[in-house]
């Protein structure tokens, strides 16, 4: 049977893991079950696709303190939370958290199987997008220390007489700069370059330098 993801379950019901053990590994998944949090902490999943499922309510640890523990050891698979007795301050604080999913029980078996198919698409995207912003950022490499303080200030706003002032350089060398930037990462325009640096580190020691001068 084809492998569809891997899954935490994080669950102090021994009877309602069994159940959604068997179904979800009936169907192809496979899946880890925890009966203590703390220890699975110890045992984060570093498989793909992944998803963690985790009641609200458990023994000595909270879906919502497990959760804000994910993210402080800056795990980004989805959760889904499971519950019975939840609060809805307990439910709001949950998104607020970014829970995938938040299904009560008594749920049925489309309801839990839909919500695994679509957090094994949400870690897929996530992964994807992960990937392609460490690719832009390896693609910095190719530029020059001058290059990237140019391609900085032109993402802060910077107007070529604002980035000639900065860095004392002239109009005709900051243009050329800028150029030669947009054919190293193979951009046509600035609204491009915008799009490609978000969320990239471009600072540089000399660029803090210049803005304070």
């Amino acid at each position: 049977m084809q492998n569809l993801g891997h899954i935490d379950l994080v669950d102090d019901d021994i009877g309602l893991t069994e159940a959604m053990h068997h179904l979800l590994t009936s169907v192809g998944h496979e899946v880890r079950v925890w009966t203590d949090p703390l220890v699975f902490l110890s045992h984060l999943p570093n498989q793909y696709p992944s998803v963690i499922i985790t009641d609200m309510c458990m023994k000595g640890m909270s879906g919502l303190e497990l959760h804000r523990q994910l993210i402080a050891m800056g795990c980004t698979v989805p959760i889904i939370y499971i519950s019975a007795v939840s609060t809805p301050r307990q439910t709001i604080q949950a998104m607020k958290l970014g829970a995938h999913d938040f299904l009560i029980k008594p749920f049925d078996r489309k309801e839990l199987l839909d919500a695994v198919a679509l957090g094994m698409l949400t870690h897929i995207r996530l992964s994807e997008m992960k990937r392609q912003q460490a690719d832009r950022q390896r693609s910095l490499l190719d530029l020059t220390p001058r290059e990237r303080e140019v391609l900085f200030l032109m993402c802060s706003g910077y107007g070529n007489a604002e980035i000639v002032d900065a860095l004392h350089i002239s109009l005709a060398t900051t243009k050329q700069y800028k150029t030669q930037i947009k054919q190293k990462l193979q951009l046509n325009s600035l609204s491009e370059l915008m799009r490609f640096t978000q969320g990239l580190a471009l600072e540089s020691d000399s660029v803090h330098r210049a803005k304070s001068q």
